[in-house]
């Protein structure tokens, strides 16, 4: 088993699109050490979609340059004022955008973890590579908000709870992992055995509460037209996207209601 409870942070450099490597499975990720020299990497703690379009708002080092990159070499720039509060609006979108966020300080260029998806309602995930994606913004809990895997059925359910709680992971009625929520209130347990291809019921319990989600964790094609690719199905919105690796890992964006404009993530 593998759990993942990690603090909401938004996303890395995209790599290019090429031949496949063999597959990266699902795998717990170390933050980095501090130490001497250590630079914070931005994050993206908040979205909003006003009539201006989707204003991003995160953190970086006081004064830095932030900057955003799409797969087709488009990028975006903002910089962190002096308590290193930065903002970023950008045109709304009728498809859901990858980016990856990096900052620079000096010769050195600092990366985030992950990369950061958009989806056209104005929803914002973290994606991150050998664990679960995190939504930024704000979710009533308990509710699985993610569900990842890699092509050997290796997975994880991602949500928010009340922070510090225990949750049962339940897949097709059986008792499948068990974790709890982070200070934040946001978890990523992985399941104690892989799944097979297919449609699976997914159900986690926090204090008597619960929440589900039908999933089919088909194995995701060969990407050959670009780093990732979406599509919409009955559990919400799918992206099978390049991991830094070469692998290829599968997302699930679950249907949720937008807490901050109350319309469903579809």
């Amino acid at each position: 088993m593998f759990r993942v409870l990690i603090p909401i942070a938004a996303a890395g450099l995209l790599s290019a699109c090429g031949a496949e490597a063999p597959r990266v499975p699902l795998a717990p990720k170390k933050e980095p050490a501090a130490e001497a020299g250590y630079v914070s990497p931005p994050m993206v703690n908040r979205i909003e979609t006003t009539a201006a379009g989707v204003t991003l708002t995160g953190s970086a080092p006081a004064g830095a340059p932030v900057r955003l990159a799409s797969p087709d070499g488009a990028s975006l720039s903002a910089s962190a004022d002096g308590k290193g509060v930065w903002r970023l609006t950008m045109a709304p979108a009728a498809t859901p955008r990858l980016f990856g966020l990096s900052t620079t300080q000096g010769k050195r260029t600092v990366q985030s973890q992950g990369y950061l998806l958009l989806t056209p309602e104005g929803l914002a995930y973290q994606l991150r590579a050998g664990a679960g994606a995190i939504r930024i913004g704000a979710v009533a809990a308990p509710a699985i908000t993610a569900f990842d895997f890699d092509r050997e059925g290796a997975a994880m359910v991602s949500g928010v709870a009340p922070a510090g709680t225990a949750i049962t992971v339940r897949a097709d009625g059986r008792q499948s992992a068990d974790g709890r929520s982070n200070a934040t209130g946001a978890f990523a347990i992985s399941l104690t055995q892989p799944l097979t291809p297919g449609a699976h019921t997914i159900k986690i319990y926090n204090d008597g509460a619960e929440d589900s989600a039908t999933i089919d964790t088909s194995p995701a094609a060969s990407l050959t037209d670009g780093p990732f690719r979406s599509s919409r199905t009955p559990a919400g919105l799918r992206v099978d996207w390049m991991t830094p690796g070469g692998g290829v890992q599968s997302t699930v964006i679950i249907n949720q209601v937008d807490m901050a404009v109350g319309v469903p993530s579809r």
